[in-house]
């Protein structure tokens, strides 16, 4: 127990409470926003869609909330240096133990409260029948379990690596995969940790492509067997690209590569080379462009495993060529439109999760715009545009967004960047420790001696 108040002592100032409900604020922003594209007959199974939904919601935020939970709690430890410490009072078996029954009260209370809320909301909008609160607490316990399988992967990274960027990156690939995981056969969801988000879910999905007809029903606790096109597959990768993965994967970690040189005490080391500083963060955000691409071949090679395992027709090598050849460009102007916020996030000591979280909500503003001037030009948008992607036929536009006003968009982007990079200074404090003032008897002697 002793331990237990010692793990929420040290993270009393980690900002757990806020990255919660950073979470519950993005998955009830994300089912609203669905919400105001269903009609009254879609709400007569509203409870079933909201049970499906969640499933959903849960594979792309829970893998990444997870994984930057357990490292805030682990990361008190290599900054410390307390592992040592800790290892002469305590086994490093038990020492693990409590970290997990730490992380099981706070995931516990997370998708609790998460539940209420969404009960709430199913009830304010209302959604035919009574409130399902057995399903509610059976879906709750099926989350928190699933969360704490992939907690316990992404707490041994975490203590194992000194370096963080590993277990977050596992995370946000844990998140893509959870995702595209929901369109895997049975045998290949069961042997993916993040894929048991899908594959327990208590409502499921009938989709005619046909006549584009979406049925739900109740279903346990057989996998997930969705059919979809490979067109809409295609597409809806660019849509998760731009909208969650990689505005929180570019910013996380770009804005960490920047970040750690002040928080590790190596840019004095740095500085004494002959190099302008601009010039050395061009060169950061030059890797995680990089990454950007790697990022953009990754999820065309994903997609192209999915659906040949899912067997969907029209996987033909031009479909590949042109759609993936969309998946990439929107991953490269993604990338461009969160340089700004790489640097400004990157140079904030500390700063680089919250940076991530904003710019996941910037990218979810794409929703919002419809028609007009924002609908081309706000940068977000102007990446998918300019990656090819149809406005109108998945995000509800009323208009063809221009292509001049886009490039306007991502020119206003650029040159915001170019403007921070040439501002940008080395911060002057480093990674000092202030020296303790002596007290008592010490203080006393000190003043001795400078009489």
């Amino acid at each position: 127990m002793k331990l237990l108040k010692l793990e929420f002592f040290k993270c009393r100032r980690r900002k757990i409470a806020l990255v919660c409900a950073a979470v519950l604020a993005a998955e009830l922003l994300w089912f609203g926003m669905y919400l105001t594209r269903q009609d009254a007959e879609d709400l007569v199974e509203g409870w079933m869609m909201l049970f499906y939904n969640l499933a959903l919601i849960d594979a792309i935020f829970l893998p990444i909330s997870v994984a930057v939970i357990a490292s805030r709690n682990c990361e008190l430890e290599h900054k410390g240096a307390t592992l040592k410490l800790l290892e002469t009072m305590v086994t490093p078996g038990r020492l693990y133990c409590t970290k997990m029954l730490w992380g099981a009260l706070v995931l516990a209370t997370l998708l609790a409260v998460r539940s209420s809320a969404f009960a709430a909301m199913g009830a304010a909008v209302h959604f035919s029948g009574d409130i399902p609160w057995g399903k509610f607490a059976l879906f709750t316990v099926i989350s928190w379990a699933v969360s704490m399988m992939v907690f316990a992967l992404q707490q041994g990274l975490s203590l194992r690596f000194v370096n963080q960027a590993v277990s977050l990156v596992c995370g946000i690939f844990g998140s893509f995969i959870g995702i595209m995981s929901m369109l895997f056969p049975d045998w290949l969801v069961r042997i993916v940790p993040w894929g048991y988000y899908g594959l327990l879910s208590l409502a499921r999905m009938e989709w005619d492509p046909d006549t584009r007809f979406t049925q739900y029903f109740w279903r346990w606790p057989e996998p997930l067997d969705v059919a979809l096109l490979l067109l809409h597959l295609f597409a809806n990768v660019v849509w998760g690209n731009t909208q969650v993965f990689l505005p929180i994967s570019l910013v996380m970690i770009g804005g960490w590569l920047i970040d750690r040189e002040n928080t590790h005490d190596t840019m004095k080391n740095l500085l004494t080379v002959p190099v302008f500083y601009p010039k050395l963060l061009g060169g950061k955000l030059a890797v995680t462009g990089l990454l950007s691409l790697l990022f953009g071949l990754y999820s065309v090679a994903v997609t192209v495993l999915t659906g040949t395992l899912a067997g969907l027709p029209g996987l033909t090598p031009g479909v590949i060529l042109q759609q993936g050849g969309q998946v990439v460009a929107a991953a490269l102007t993604t990338f461009l439109v969160c340089m700004p916020m790489i640097l400004i996030f990157g140079q904030m000591r500390g700063a680089y999760l919250g940076g991530s979280i904003l710019t996941f909500f910037l990218g979810y503003c794409i929703l919002f715009f419809k028609s007009g001037f924002l609908l081309s030009a706000y940068p977000f948008s102007a990446a998918l545009v300019l990656a090819g992607f149809d406005m109108q036929e998945y995000n509800g536009a009323t208009e063809a967004p221009s292509i001049p006003l886009s490039l306007l968009g991502m020119g206003v982007v650029i040159a915001l960047t170019a403007v921070l990079l040439l501002m940008s200074r080395p911060s002057s404090k480093g990674a000092q420790v202030k020296p303790k003032k002596a007290k008592g008897r010490g203080r006393r002697q000190a003043g001795r001696r400078t009489r």
